[in-house]
């Protein structure tokens, strides 16, 4: 029995050519036909500053949806998909720019209730969180803030009434200039 040899003949360059000629068609096709990264009148410009607007309860696709300026219930349930079932309100309110809502069935009827964004989302979207209104778990969404940090700022604040201004949280222990303008960017009264 002859052993089996794994030599090949040597292609031409005249047989590599059509094959060549098909890829680059394709590469200059596939060059032709990739999208713009903007057409006038395809979409509209960005806004500057964006309005969040979180939704939850029946929807069909909860979560936290941008907008150019503060939207009504109905533009934000249909950004997110829609009710799961029934239909839309009859009533269309307004919402407050950077909060969220609620909607909940109770007895067939639709309920709505308004909300603020949590902090952690907040964070993660660039708002600020109010040092007067946050809770003791929303202050730990802040960098460098663990429990104990915010049960401080809970009970300072409980102690003033409210903070009069920002700089007013560096008189609470552990809370020094360094860790304050760490801090700075992510606050609000």
């Amino acid at each position: 029995m002859k052993p089996l040899s794994w030599k090949t003949a040597p292609q031409r360059i005249v047989d590599r050519t059509p094959g060549l000629l098909v890829l680059l068609l394709i590469l200059f096709l596939l060059h032709l036909l990739k999208p713009a990264p903007y057409r006038l009148g395809a979409e509209t410009l960005p806004c500057e500053p964006p309005v969040y607007a979180q939704i939850e309860g029946e929807i069909r696709h909860p979560g936290v949806y941008s907008f150019c300026a503060s939207p009504t219930l109905i533009e934000l349930i249909r950004k997110a998909g829609g009710l799961r079932e029934g239909e839309l309100p009859p009533q269309d309110l307004r919402l407050i720019p950077n909060s969220g809502v609620s909607v909940t069935k109770e007895g067939g009827a639709l309920r709505v209730q308004p909300h603020e964004i949590s902090s952690f989302h907040k964070i993660t979207l660039g708002l600020p969180i109010s040092v007067n209104r946050e809770s003791e778990e929303g202050l730990t969404a802040l960098p460098g803030v663990g429990k104990n940090m915010a049960k401080a700022i809970v009970e300072e604040r409980a102690k003033r009434g409210e903070f009069k201004s920002l700089e007013e949280i560096m008189g609470i222990p552990g809370i020094g200039p360094k860790f304050y303008a760490r801090m700075k960017p992510y606050l609000t009264l």
